[in-house]
């Protein structure tokens, strides 16, 4: 998590889209960020809001269009694979768009890298059998879902993952 903090601004309203169970939030309260989630999934934010320090939270989906006003974050993040799960081929253009909109600095995001995609199956099964299917892009197919809304640059903090930043 330092390796994201190091990245972010220095203060500021944070975007965690997909917060999930929101264990990225000790660390983002503590450097003194204001987090704001959106997650889809009411059982992930209820188990967030048992966190001792919440957040406000909207139950939404972050490939529609968003709920923000404009300009209204420093940053927006998605961790942990966040954007590796997409509706349909179209989807990371429009949150790109939305997210050009909404934040005013930067977008960071984690992704499996393709070495990552060699070693673990494309479909994940979860409680009840459900599945999810993963999407692994290439750093150029990222950049161009994300033109031209962003620029993003590229590092590898492991050889499964990638971290993208987006100005």
């Amino acid at each position: 998590m330092r390796d994201i903090l190091a990245r972010l601004p220095k203060s500021g309203r944070i975007l965690d889209l997909g917060i999930g169970t929101g264990r990225e939030l000790p660390f983002l309260l503590d450097a003194g960020f204001e987090v704001t989630g959106i997650d889809f999934a009411p059982r992930m934010i209820e188990e967030c809001n048992k966190r001792r320090r919440t957040v406000p939270i909207v139950l939404g989906d972050f490939y529609a269009p968003l709920s923000f006003e404009d300009r209204s974050f420093d940053a927006a993040i998605a961790l942990f694979g966040t954007l590796s799960h997409p509706p349909d081929e179209r989807a990371h253009a429009r949150l790109a768009k939305e997210l050009r909109r909404v934040v005013k600095q930067m977008i960071l995001f984690e992704a499996p890298s393709r070495a990552w995609a060699r070693n673990e199956p494309a479909v994940l099964h979860q409680d009840g059998g459900s599945q999810i299917v993963v999407v692994v892009l290439t750093e150029a197919e990222w950049q161009q879902a994300f033109a031209p809304h962003f620029d993003l640059s590229f590092e590898h903090p492991s050889p499964m993952d990638l971290l993208a930043v987006g100005r």
